[in-house]
């Protein structure tokens, strides 16, 4: 048990509606791959799966791993790695029906030789780089030779074909892209599903939307800037008062002292810092919710502490919760304002908070997720 005072808790019915908005934006048969990486983008793998099963088609994840974990739990569902296949994991991935990511002919004699050696057949996605310049295949000549490779093996088949955009803030690019992915899809058997469109070319590019998307930040209710859809966040990150104390004008607070008060200062001590995930970058516009009013930080953010200016919030006492991202009363600290505190993005933000934060899920049993894997 953790008496530690911080908690992430996570609303898995609102993960739920969000999928439920996202299914609802697209075309008639294009089906939806639920992009679970990184622990749900820290919303707990296990759980968002349950709480995604019944909208989404299949599951995205970054590794064997986190696919072995699904297994594990009973998502009989597809599952595909995005990290390209590599030769000490192929038995796993066949042991455990998991679609490998493939983008050159090199990776399927181990591919096949693994899945020979079980007695399965393999699945696998052709990854196509169209502009992102990470992973995957840029020409023909290349993807021929792929195609002929997975022709001629006897226990790898081939079920998508996908790409990356960069950047869908950039419309001329991104349609450079599809253009390129489709050229080269040209040379692809029919009935294979091709994809390429993630959160933002689902709700801005509609022709992207192909064979079936690949939603993430969005899910977990961060849609695209100037979309108006009613996707929430799932996720509250909540701290307390720890300490009170009133402070001088005149007086430095924290590390470096690097905030000095510049009137008499009700300080509040919260106990949370950079240790669990609350970059130290937040101190300059950072601000936290308490007694349902904004509170801005003082000073550096610590290992350990926030300090806070609660001087104009009445009813602050040892105890009071604080918001570091969340709602209370009718102010709201969303995953897009953290990531500018911490001067990065919303998806930084959701997958901030440390190993010692506690993890809580509510408004989703355990009994439900049994059933929700078990019907398939």
């Amino acid at each position: 048990m953790s008496y530690r005072l911080n908690t992430v808790t996570v609303d898995l019915k609102r993960l739920t509606d969000n999928a439920r908005v996202m299914k609802g934006c697209l075309a008639p048969g294009t089906r939806m791959m639920a992009v679970i990486k990184a622990n749900a983008y820290g919303h707990g793998i296990i759980q968002a799966a349950a709480a995604f099963n019944q909208t989404a088609d299949c599951f995205g994840v970054a590794d064997p791993d986190e696919g072995i974990r699904l297994r594990d739990s009973g998502v009989q569902k597809p599952i595909l790695l995005f990290c390209p296949a590599t030769p000490g994991a192929a038995e796993v991935c066949a042991a455990n029906s998991l679609t490998q990511t493939v983008a050159d002919r090199d990776s399927i004699p181990f591919i096949e030789a693994a899945a020979a050696r079980l007695g399965v057949t393999v699945s696998v996605h052709i990854k196509i780089d169209s502009g992102m310049n990470r992973i995957g295949l840029c020409d023909r000549v290349t993807l021929s030779s792929l195609l002929e490779a997975i022709a001629g093996s006897g226990h790898v088949k081939l079920t998508g074909v996908y790409t990356h955009f960069a950047d869908t803030d950039d419309a001329q690019f991104t349609k450079t892209q599809l253009q390129r992915f489709l050229n080269l899809c040209e040379l692809i058997p029919p009935g294979v599903t091709r994809h390429c469109a993630a959160s933002g070319a689902v709700l801005c590019y509609p022709e992207t939307q192909l064979d079936m998307v690949r939603p993430g930040i969005a899910l977990y209710g961060c849609p695209p800037a100037g979309t108006n859809l009613p996707l929430r966040p799932a996720m509250r990150w909540t701290t307390a008062v720890v300490f009170l104390k009133t402070v001088p004008a005149g007086q430095p607070i924290g590390y470096g002292c690097a905030y000095m008060t510049v009137r008499e200062t009700r300080v509040a001590t919260l106990s949370a810092g950079y240790a669990d995930g609350y970059r130290r970058s937040a101190a300059e516009t950072g601000y936290v919710l308490i007694e349902g009013l904004r509170a801005r930080l003082l000073g550096r953010v610590c290992m350990d502490f926030i300090m806070a200016d609660v001087t104009d919030i009445p009813g602050v006492q040892i105890g009071s919760a604080a918001i570091l991202m969340g709602e209370q009363g009718h102010e709201s600290i969303t995953p897009e304002d953290v990531g500018r505190f911490f001067g990065s993005i919303p998806h930084e933000a959701l997958l901030a908070p440390s190993f010692r934060v506690k993890r809580e899920w509510e408004n989703f049993s355990v009994d439900e997720g049994k059933r929700c894997f078990g019907s398939e």
